[in-house]
């Protein structure tokens, strides 16, 4: 397995928007061995294209690695790596106290992707294609589920004509995954009956 990891000078797992390099990994034998290493530098990277621009070069630089380990990761960089395909976490200290314990989690998140996923439900008759879900109750019966896990795989393969998903919050990958899934939101309101925030999806095509 590969994991890269943002690590600055003193081998310690760091910031983003610090001073520091990406670093590539790779299990072997007698452990995780550093590879290879890349620049970031969005200190001084300003507004997003130039932001989206330094993230795909790295991206890109990495290969099919998509397993990013720093010790902050949040806000548009967060937006824009998790678009494209890397699996995000966070730690501190020291790197290599990092790599096994997300090369475990992962593992853990494979097998939880290989099981049987909830799915919205019909609403209605299923022929108009009109479906619902409950964001909290599904994620609250298993926490090791997220919200892209349930939803995504639905977007892909279902024909439909109206999703209206309840969840605290519009989940960030909303935006870059629309797109790919030519899908938008016709709305975000809260909802009365519930509290929670309803959003109504349909096909963009």
């Amino acid at each position: 397995m590969r994991i890269a990891a943002y690590v600055n000078g003193n081998g310690e797992v760091s910031g983003l928007y610090e001073d520091g390099k990406v670093v590539l990994f790779e299990r072997r034998a007698e452990g995780f061995k550093p590879v290879s290493a890349f620049s970031l530098g969005l200190q001084d990277a300003e507004g997003l294209s130039r932001t989206r621009e330094r993230l795909r070069a790295v991206g890109e630089s990495l290969g099919d690695c998509k397993v990013l380990i720093a010790r902050e990761v949040k806000g548009l960089p967060y937006t824009i790596l998790e678009g494209f395909g890397f699996s995000l976490w966070k730690g501190s200290g020291p790197v290599e106290e990092q790599l096994e314990h997300v090369e475990r989690m992962e593992a853990e998140a494979r097998e939880a992707a290989s099981r049987p996923k909830p799915t919205p439900v019909p609403v209605g008759d299923i022929r108009d294609g009109n479906f619902r879900i409950h964001l909290p109750d599904v994620l609250a019966a298993d926490s090791r589920l997220s919200s892209k896990q349930v939803l995504i795989p639905f977007l892909e393969k279902t024909a439909y004509q109206r999703l209206e998903i309840l969840c605290d919050h519009p989940p960030r990958w909303f935006g870059p995954e629309f797109e790919r899934l030519k899908a938008k939101a016709l709305s975000a309101e809260k909802d009365g009956e519930t509290g929670l925030t309803r959003i109504v999806v349909v096909p963009s095509e």
